[in-house]
């Protein structure tokens, strides 16, 4: 069976390109992830973001997410919600 839960958030890059997409979260929200490539093949297309800061400073990455890099706001509001309800 797959665990609960874990440190990592995983999400495919809007364009398919993750190298490029890490550059623009870094570049427009200020938020370093990992492109999936470095992983393995199989996560080629992603970006992996660790979920390792505060629920505050999360959150504001994630708003920052939601106006700086269009397709992932969605992905960072479901983040933090599933954060936040089970603490």
């Amino acid at each position: 069976p797959l665990p609960g839960g874990g440190l990592y958030l995983w999400c495919p890059a809007p364009d398919g390109d993750a190298w490029a997409f890490a550059g623009r979260l870094a570049a427009d929200a200020g938020c370093l992830v990992a492109p999936g490539e470095l992983f393995g093949p199989t996560a080629t297309g992603h970006v992996r973001i660790a979920m390792v800061q505060s629920d505050e400073r999360i959150e504001v990455v994630a708003r920052r997410l939601g106006v700086g890099v269009t397709g992932a706001g969605p992905i960072a509001r479901r983040a933090v919600g599933n954060r936040s309800a089970h603490q």
